[in-house]
């Protein structure tokens, strides 16, 4: 795999409906490779299809010669990946490469050797760097009634995976440690309405009183006062947060009244 940065014609953008997976341990165990070596690279693996998702399960590093812009594969080594993967879930259907500290991309010699790997069917590629980019691409064989495709830049993810039984003291450690205070209004969402509002929200409060909206009238700011009072005695709530919470609710009321003028306007 030279660093020839020449782009197949075939080549067509990603229309959202694939993406691959990669197992953080198949992930981790592809990165070391990648930084220790100090060229190219590179490996096959197993692959699981589900609902358009490619999960990478599985890989194998191949017996290879390489130079700093390449890395050579013989048949020989492919029959070997083929015998150490035949027992993991999936099928031999993942070629993954390096390009050291050069960008991730498809080389003309890439390109060979995917269409190489896809002649029985389909192949799906990853080429990563030293700097943890990664690229990947779907491709399948051509025949006399389809033509190839080649699907480039699909959603590619480490998938994180841990043991229930960590998951178990995640959250007991989370339980015995976090207090999430959370308020739930014992009205509906309309319950903060102020009759003198208007003007812009980030007006709401002045410089010499940060305890009022500019432009409540003295029955608004009694009815402020009064929530305020309510909510200090019922939750654990500082007045400083209280006041913040009664903000973004009439915020919320604000856009809620602007879109319904705006709907009726369009009718």
């Amino acid at each position: 795999m030279s660093i020839d940065k020449s782009i197949d014609e075939t080549e067509i953008k990603n229309t959202g409906n694939l993406a691959v997976e990669i197992h953080s341990d198949v992930y981790d165990e592809m990165m070391y490779y990648i930084q220790k070596a100090s060229g190219e690279v590179s490996g096959l693996g197993n692959v699981e299809l589900i609902d358009g998702v490619f999960t990478v399960t599985s890989i194998v590093l191949l017996d290879q010669s390489n130079t700093a812009g390449s890395s050579e594969m013989t048949a020989n080594a492919v029959g070997k990946a083929m015998f150490e993967l035949k027992d993991e879930p999936g099928t031999l259907n993942f070629w993954w490469h390096s390009h050291s500290d050069f960008e991730v991309f498809w080389s003309g010699t890439d390109m060979t050797t995917i269409r190489e790997l896809g002649q029985h069917g389909w192949f799906v590629s990853t080429v990563l760097n030293k700097a943890e980019d990664m690229r990947s691409a779907y491709y399948q064989k051509g025949n006399d009634f389809m033509p190839e495709i080649f699907v480039d830049h699909l959603g590619t993810t480490v998938l994180r995976t841990y043991d229930a039984e960590l998951e178990t003291g995640w959250n007991e450690n989370f339980d015995n440690k976090v207090e999430e205070r959370i308020y739930t209004p014992a009205t509906p969402a309309s319950r903060v309405h102020f009759p003198g509002f208007g003007g812009s929200i980030d007006e709401f409060f002045d410089d010499e009183n940060k305890d009022y909206p500019t432009y409540m009238d003295e029955t608004s700011r009694t009815k402020f006062e009064e929530l305020t009072e309510q909510l200090m005695e019922d939750t654990d709530f500082t007045e400083e947060e209280i006041n913040q919470m009664i903000v973004e609710e009439i915020e919320r009321k604000e856009a809620e009244d602007t879109m319904t003028k705006q709907k009726r306007n369009k009718g």
